[in-house]
């Protein structure tokens, strides 16, 4: 055989030239190399234009044979410039390497065919029947595979033009031109790789699987029941899923840049673990005709203008920025339904309009709300609208609003042509409102426009709505005519008009609304609320402020804290028992000490009519420096004495639109400080000055849970005087005046709600009196029993508590008083001497003040 030419591989086989004289695989051929086997078996070694060898089963693969087996392989030097040609059976062709300058036609039949080096210039055509191909690298033109249910792997190579005919796909690598599997149910499965142009599945039920690589052009499926589900990759075209009920999953990954459409007829898509790095390129995402189901699971997304024809979406563990109009519906079904769980947000955006609407006009969408609607974005201007019906499920809605009067900033929920129901939480944020009484609707929250309509139950605050003085509550309907169904803030119980007689024929005039009640959690199936802690207050004939709690009880203080101060001071009978006992003379002649306590009442006025109901008590300890006894009897003496007071009662006052509700309580602290001086005459008259400083520790609790302390100092000055009458031998009538002036000074706190300041007034107090005494025993054991009687001028006053520096709320103090009381005096040796009162004080004048009160005391001659 000469050079160049093929050579017999197996057995005895002649090979002979034949010239043929026609073109094949693009090249002019004119010897055909042919081997022949007398037995009928030969295997046939060939060249293939200086790069390929291929060995086959037959004795000339370029010639049609059935139930071939070829297999190329790199080699040198000499061409075979044909194609490879098998007739019907079942044909295998492996392709190891070299280059195959025309086509590859394996006919009808389960043909198999593998490449994993090499080139195929022209296409693989696979014919009729069950086949196989198998693509690891190389290149091929197409590849046509032709009917029955054929299989594909691809890992890598390169098919250039069309993947044609395929059934069931999978491909892990590699590039392909376009794929065009036309017939039966197809299945192609992408983990890698790159299809530079479309993937087209034909009729019947196909499943399409992306997880990896690339498309660079569309992604569409013919009628049928038809699955896409991309978790990776990258879809630079769109996704095409014409007619038939279809499924669309796009879960964990991947990018789709073009407009996703599911065409006619009753669709589902779910979109689960997706943010922006998937969705933002994304074109849109159409349900088309049909009644059709959008499910996002665990996704965050915006731009909701892209998704569209939807007549159901479900949010579930979602966030969706709705940040234009969000479309329900078709042309055919009108309108749709949102609906977000316990675990999904909507969320207005600022500087967009936030809307729900139908595709039909006149239709209504509905709004299914177990989750938030969250329209908060710091600029308490927001609106989300919905042009249908809202429902909550125990969900919520999330506004911000500057809390202060009529028409202050809010965010709005606006619900247009349908009906507001079900249960949601109306939860506000103040944002930076100082607080302010409204006087008429209040801030509108939510808007019932265009007809809607909305029951009484809708909604409830979650818990209590502060700023500055006032707790806001949520009302449904307002003081102004079209206003019934809408929602407002309001910081005031407004005034219900006194009823008027209507003339026989005219209508009625209005009346007032009703304020929506407190709805229990149980009422709302299968949700628990935190509702507001009490009901509405009822309408009453004039406005009346809504208080929050803390206001009486910071009202109560600064008159608490100067009545403890008060009452550590006594009188000089309290402290030193009785002139009588005052003998000591030179440098600290004497030492003294007194414990005292009171039960009181102390009623206030003001806006917030606040009330103490508790207990002061206390002791001191003082010193006489120096006393000088004159000729004549009269002395003089100097002391200081140290102080401390405990006050701790249960504050009332006018909160929450209710009077003498109990607001809270509040205990002081008070730490004292002080000097006199006392002058006795020869006939036992005196005069007595004092001077006091007490330091303030008060702490506040209210029942709103609030907790807050804070300090203070008040100064007490004191005049006092005497003057004893002798009545019988043994008694004596003395009368008594004292003035006491008082100055305090209320440190400011800042609460949850505000900052609290405290002016508070300078006090004055008179007491004009008569003592009764007796007189009884001898030298050094002497005691004086008696009784007395004061008239307590507490002058007229208001301090004032400031809130957010701007809202001023009053609480007045004056009072006239009576005190009825008793004591008794003794010296029992010449070193010390024991004293005891009791007494009683009840108003006569202004505020209600009751009290009675008790101290012991003793003296001691070091």
């Amino acid at each position: 055989m000469e050079a160049g030419w093929g050579r017999p591989m197996s057995r005895s086989c002649t090979a002979v030239p034949v010239f043929t004289g026609r073109p094949i695989g693009g090249v002019m051929s004119s010897f055909r190399l042919r081997a022949v086997d007398t037995l009928g078996i030969c295997a046939f070694v060939f060249s293939t234009s200086g790069t390929a060898a291929c060995v086959s089963s037959a004795s000339d693969p370029s010639l049609p044979s059935s139930n071939q087996t070829v297999t190329c392989t790199e080699a040198a030097p000499n061409p075979y410039p044909t194609g490879i040609v098998t007739g019907a059976g079942d044909d295998s062709v492996t392709i190891q390497g070299g280059t195959i300058n025309g086509s590859v036609n394996q006919g009808a039949g389960a043909d198999r065919f593998s490449i994993g080096a090499g080139t195929v210039a022209g296409a693989v055509q696979q014919g009729n029947g069950i086949d196989d191909f198998r693509m690891t690298g190389g290149t091929i033109a197409s590849l046509q595979q032709g009917d029955n249910r054929d299989t594909f792997f691809m890992s890598g190579g390169t098919i250039t033009g069309a993947f044609e005919d395929g059934d069931v796909a999978t491909m892990t690598g590699g590039t392909i031109g376009r794929v065009d599997m036309k017939l039966d149910n197809n299945v192609f499965v992408m983990s890698g790789g790159t299809i530079r142009g479309n993937l087209v599945t034909g009729f019947g039920n196909d499943t399409i699987t992306l997880s990896d690589g690339t498309i660079g052009g569309n992604i569409s499926v013919s009628g049928g029941t038809d699955a896409v589900t991309v978790t990776g990759g990258h879809v630079f075209g769109e996704i095409r899923m014409s007619t038939g009920t279809d499924t669309f999953t796009w879960s964990d990954g991947g990018q789709i840049d073009g407009l996703i459409d599911l065409g006619p007829d009753d669709d589902t898509a779910l979109l689960r673990n997706l943010g922006a790095a998937q969705l933002t390129s994304n074109a849109g995402l159409a349900g088309g005709t049909g009644t059709d189901t959008l499910t996002l699971q665990n996704v965050q997304t915006e731009r909701v203008a892209r998704y569209t024809q939807w007549e159901r979406i479900q949010l579930q563990g979602s966030r969706l920025s709705l940040d234009g109009n969000l479309v329900l519906g078709d042309a055919g079904t009108g309108t749709g339904t949102l609906s977000i769980d316990a675990a999904s947000t909507v969320l207005a955006v600022a500087g967009t309009v936030s809307t729900v609407s139908p595709a039909a006009a006149g239709a209504n969408v509905t709004v299914n709300n177990a989750g938030t609607l969250d329209l908060t974005g710091g600029q308490a201007s927001n609106r989300m609208t919905i042009v249908g019906n809202y429902n909550g499920l125990g969900g919520q809605v999330k506004v911000e609003s500057v809390l202060g009067a009529d028409d202050a900033p809010s965010d709005r929920l606006i619900v247009s042509q349908g009906a507001i129901g079900g249960a949601s939480t109306l939860a506000v944020a103040n944002l930076g409102g100082a607080g302010a009484p409204t006087a008429l609707n209040g801030i509108m929250v939510v808007q019932a426009s265009n007809g809607a309509t909305s029951s009484n139950t809708a909604f409830a605050l979650p818990g209590t709505l502060k700023a500055g003085a006032y707790e806001y509550f949520l009302y449904k309907g307002g003081e102004t005519a079209g206003s019934e169904n809408n929602w407002y803030l309001r910081s005031t119980v407004p005034a219900v008009p006194t009823a008027a007689s209507v003339p026989e024929g005219a209508a009625p005039a209005a009346t007032a609304p009703v304020a929506a009640p407190v709805m229990a959690a149980s009422e709302i199936p299968g949700a628990t609320l935190t509702m507001a802690p009490a009901p509405l207050p009822a309408p009453s004939a004039q406005a009346v402020p809504i208080y929050r709690d803390e206001v009486p009880l910071y009202g109560a203080l600064p008159a608490t804290a100067r009545q403890l101060a008060f009452t550590t001071l006594g009188t000089f009978h309290d402290r030193q028992g009785s002139q009588s006992l005052l003998r000591e003379q030179g440098r600290l002649p004497a030492g003294w000490a007194r414990a005292f306590g009171e039960n009181s009442e102390r009623h206030y006025g003001g806006d917030t009519q606040a009330e103490f109901d508790g207990s002061i008590g206390g002791m001191q300890l003082g010193q006489d420096l120096y006393s000088k006894r004159y000729d004549g009897g009269a002395q003089d003496r100097i002391g200081v004495f140290l102080g401390y007071a405990h006050a701790d009662g249960n504050i009332k006052g006018l909160a929450l639109a209710t009077p003498h509700a109990g607001v809270g309580n509040m205990d002081i602290d008070g730490y004292s400080a002080g000097t006199y001086w006392t002058h006795v005459g020869d006939r036992q008259w005196y005069t007595d000055a004092v001077a006091m400083v007490t330091h303030l520790d008060a702490r506040l609790r209210s029942h709103g849970g609030m907790r807050e302390t804070t300090n203070g100092t008040a100064t007490t000055l004191s005049l006092e005087a005497g003057y004893p009458l002798a009545v019988t031998d043994n008694w004596s009538l003395e009368p008594q005046a004292q003035f006491v002036a008082q100055f305090l000074s209320v440190d400011s706190l800042d609460d949850d709600i505000s900052h609290v300041a405290f002016k508070d007034a300078d006090t004055y107090t008179g007491r004009i009196g008569a003592r009764l005494a007796g007189h009884y025993g001898a030298e050094g054991h002497q005691w004086e029993p008696y009784f007395r009687v004061n008239l307590l001028k507490e002058f007229s006053g208001t301090d004032k508590t400031v809130y957010g520096g701007a809202d001023s709320v009053t609480t007045q103090y004056g009072s006239t008083s009576v005190q009825f009381g008793a004591g008794v005096a003794a010296q029992i040796n010449r070193h010390a001497s024991l004293y005891a009162a009791l007494d009683y004080v009840k108003d006569v004048d202004g505020d209600y003040r009751r009290g009675l009160a008790g101290s012991v005391g003793v003296r001691v001659r070091w």
